[in-house]
């Protein structure tokens, strides 16, 4: 029998008994799409002319818009308790790192920006961690903490611009004890004023990495 024909069939099965919905519109996806709808990756994705925000010298690659339906979905994922969404959008973050050309020979270590103990505990997860290790797992690259410590702050949503730049240039601290990579990729869900993901940066280099490339899934600048 056609193994096409047969490929076929038992996805049709596993999407009868376990529907696959667009990570942001939540519309059915066809067995050929995974992730999001074609209609949101066209209205959302973010293409090599505008994937990349630069912060001080700093690049951000992101793969989604931080707006309406993406939104909505990262704001489950991190304030709702929707773990799930963590391999989506880990897959849609490695499609981007793929297409710019990276592979598992490009780094020596993945690192994830931290949550204070707190706000992790309260949460029951850091979601820039779980990302991590999606994408840890699929580049078979190790993951760690990179020694980045974060400490008590503010929850960011809750506070004016001002604040946040303020609140985001402080509040890390790094264990000189962890042994610090050559070239790092760093992760986090979303780069808003790209402070806090400049502070870990700045802390990595200044602790032995020579080169740090940051991805995120979404962005707003």
């Amino acid at each position: 029998m056609n193994k096409d024909f047969l490929h076929n069939i038992k996805f049709t099965a596993l999407d009868i008994l376990f529907p696959r919905r667009c990570i942001f519109c939540e519309k059915l996806l066809q067995h050929t799409q995974s992730g999001c709808c074609d209609s949101c990756k066209k209205e959302y994705l973010l293409t090599e002319n505008d994937n990349l925000t630069v912060y001080n010298d700093i690049k951000i690659y992101s793969s989604y818009k931080y707006t309406k339906n993406v939104k909505k979905s990262i704001y489950k994922y991190k304030f709702k308790g929707e773990k799930s969404l963590s391999l989506p959008f880990a897959q849609e973050m490695i499609n981007t790192l793929k297409s710019l050309g990276y592979n598992n020979k490009s780094f020596d270590n993945i690192v994830y920006v931290p949550l204070p103990y707190e706000r992790e505990k309260r949460r029951g997860y850091n979601q820039a961690k779980l990302l991590a290790e999606h994408i840890s797992k699929y580049f078979d690259i190790p993951l760690s903490s990179g020694g980045l410590v974060r400490e008590s702050i503010h929850l960011q949503h809750e506070l004016r611009m001002s604040m946040r730049l303020k609140q985001e240039k402080a509040g890390f601290n790094i264990d000189k004890n962890v042994n610090i990579k050559d070239n790092i990729l760093l992760i986090d869900d979303i780069v808003t004023t790209g402070a806090t993901i400049a502070n870990c940066v700045n802390l990595l280099k200044g602790n032995g990495a020579k080169n740090v490339v940051v991805m995120t899934f979404a962005k707003t600048c």
